[in-house]
């Protein structure tokens, strides 16, 4: 087999801010592979944005309008990967799809994966989360295998925290080998980020978010309402699961200024981060927050390690997620079972992934 291959990687999270794309370079197999990023770029959704906020609210909706929402994700997969990687080749397109229901045993990525196999003629992997949720698991934190292959440190304790519609994190031990660290790996949901930040920001500023965290910088944290909001956190730690959209309500107060109430939030979720990640040699940041610097200087002064984002790794911020799901998509054609019970609560490690072959089964030996 050949040991060098372009994996397209595609996320679209739980924010609807975006479709992420990366062109990943992988040498190699299994948790020994070697990854370089050769492109990245992020693009609207477009039209349907909307229709899948709806959906995802649990409004009312005919079956016929969901079959054509997954068609319409997938084909602006396609036209996005199109944009991205030109004329160069790629073998392989790992895509998450669009989480519409998270309520573990159940959830659902929506995305039909056929438009993107047609129009490049190479296999596609998706629905990465349901073999875990099959074996009794959470079907997430989806990328601890992949931070651990993207990340890890010989000699440095890591945390690597994404700023996301919910914040998650990989905590990474200090080691060379991949495999050497593999049982060590832990993971898990933090709290609600954008979902929070963004909600307060339509609410309160009339605005998709607060750009740079600039309206939170200009507030004063209100004690009594982050008394609320670090309950609320607490509660949602205390149930030891994955987050979906049911758990996105933010508790307001209707007495505070935008920038106040968005000042409040900003330090309920860095306290929540920091206590998260007690215990490591340094934090990493990545995700689409990562923009708002008013939040990362909040986790900055409440973290007591160094606090940086991925670029200090060699990883653009906002590429992280695409680019795991690049690896992940790697590895589940290397048989690797990319959920770890450890995280998710799984009863077994089961090889994941749903594919389609437009050349056939060939297309997966052939990687």
């Amino acid at each position: 087999m050949n040991d060098v291959r372009h994996i397209v990687g595609c996320m679209t999270g739980s924010s609807l801010d975006a479709i992420d794309v990366a062109l990943v370079r992988v040498v190699g197999r299994g948790l020994a592979m070697q990854c370089d990023v050769e492109t990245f770029g992020s693009f609207p959704l477009g039209h349907i944005r909307d229709d899948l906020r709806r959906l995802i609210a649990g409004k009312s909706v005919c079956m016929r309008t969901v079959v054509e929402l997954g068609d319409a994700l997938g084909h602006r997969h396609a036209e996005v990967i199109g944009m991205l990687v030109g004329n160069r080749t790629i073998d392989l397109v790992a895509a998450h799809g669009q989480t519409v229901v998270h309520e573990p045993p159940i959830g659902h990525q929506l995305l039909n994966p056929w438009p993107i196999a047609v129009r490049f003629g190479v296999p596609v992997v998706s629905s990465l989360r349901d073999a875990d949720l099959a074996s009794g698991g959470q079907g997430a934190p989806i990328t601890p295998l992949a931070d651990l292959a993207l990340f890890r440190h010989p000699t440095q304790r890591r945390a690597v925290v994404n700023l996301g519609g919910f914040c998650n994190v990989t905590l990474l031990p200090a080691c060379e080998d991949a495999q050497a660290g593999l049982d060590q790996v832990r993971g898990f949901d933090i709290c609600p980020c954008n979902h929070w930040l963004d909600r307060a920001a339509r609410a309160l500023l009339g605005a998709d978010f607060d750009i740079g965290g600039a309206s939170a910088a200009r507030g004063r944290v209100d004690p009594v309402y982050l008394a609320v909001l670090l309950d609320r956190l607490e509660h949602l730690a205390g149930e030891s699961r994955s987050f979906g959209p049911a758990d996105e309500e933010l508790p307001t107060s209707e007495s505070l200024s935008a920038p106040d109430a968005l000042a409040t939030i900003v330090r309920a979720i860095a306290e929540r981060i920091a206590e998260a990640t007690t215990g490591v040699d340094a934090v990493l940041l990545a995700g689409g927050s990562v923009a708002n610097l008013t939040l990362v200087r909040a986790i900055g002064d409440a973290c007591d390690v160094p606090v940086l984002d991925t670029s200090s790794a060699g990883m653009l911020p906002q590429a992280r997620e695409a680019v795991a799901m690049a690896v992940l998509g790697a590895l589940c054609q290397d048989g690797v079972a990319v959920c770890l019970p450890r995280v998710t609560g799984a009863t077994k490690r089961v090889v994941a992934g749903s594919w389609v072959f437009p050349r056939g089964m060939k297309g997966v030996c052939d990687g």
